[in-house]
């Protein structure tokens, strides 16, 4: 699978646990360049990831250790979810997607400014999760992690039956591992 096609008024939730490579894929799909900063916009698509508020927040407060500046930053980050879906499609959105107040609110949001929900689900073991962080230089606390694999693997056997019971208003799901992330190249809006 090189690419997926959406419609133009398509909001695509790109979601997995913490270092199953969502950042890795999107980075790859919208700049092609290992270690870029991902942009906001790349054509008529507007994308919004946790990665590119850290950037933002970094200069400032980089000196700190991340789990102290952690929960403003993801508050931030879903402020920039909430605002980019106002602003209507084509979206992508990362999003661990394995709590289920945003994924509510992204489900809501998306319904009343009438973007079609999709989901791109990355399916990494949890193995693969924890070099992805140590990849990336950010452990999330195993305390933390063990609850997002517990929750994914709800939401992966939740999203067989129905997209929506993940994300209410999700019209499809697509589940890949890791192996087929590195071949997914591009998403085609329209």
């Amino acid at each position: 699978m090189s690419g997926l096609n959406y419609p133009s008024t398509a909001l695509v939730l790109v979601a997995g646990i913490p270092g199953a490579g969502k950042t890795t894929l999107l980075r790859r799909m919208f700049d092609g360049r290992a270690g870029a900063a991902l942009p906001t916009r790349h054509g008529d698509v507007r994308i919004v990831d946790s990665e590119q508020t850290r950037e933002q927040w970094r200069p400032a407060l980089g000196w700190l250790p991340y789990s102290w500046w952690r929960p403003a930053m993801h508050a931030a980050h879903h402020q920039r979810v909430r605002a980019a879906i106002r602003a209507g499609g084509p979206l992508v959105v990362h999003d661990c997607g394995t709590r289920p107040f945003v994924r509510r609110t992204i489900g809501a949001l998306a319904a009343a400014h009438n973007l079609d929900l999709h989901l791109l689900l990355v399916d990494a073991s949890p193995a693969e999760a924890l070099i992805g962080q140590g990849t990336r230089g950010r452990q999330v606390r195993l305390e933390q992690f063990e609850t997002h694999c517990r929750r994914w693997e709800e939401l992966l056997a939740a999203v067989k039956d129905s997209p929506e019971r993940m994300v209410p208003g999700a019209v499809s799901a697509v589940v890949i591992n890791r192996q087929a992330a590195n071949h997914l190249r591009t998403l085609r809006f329209g």
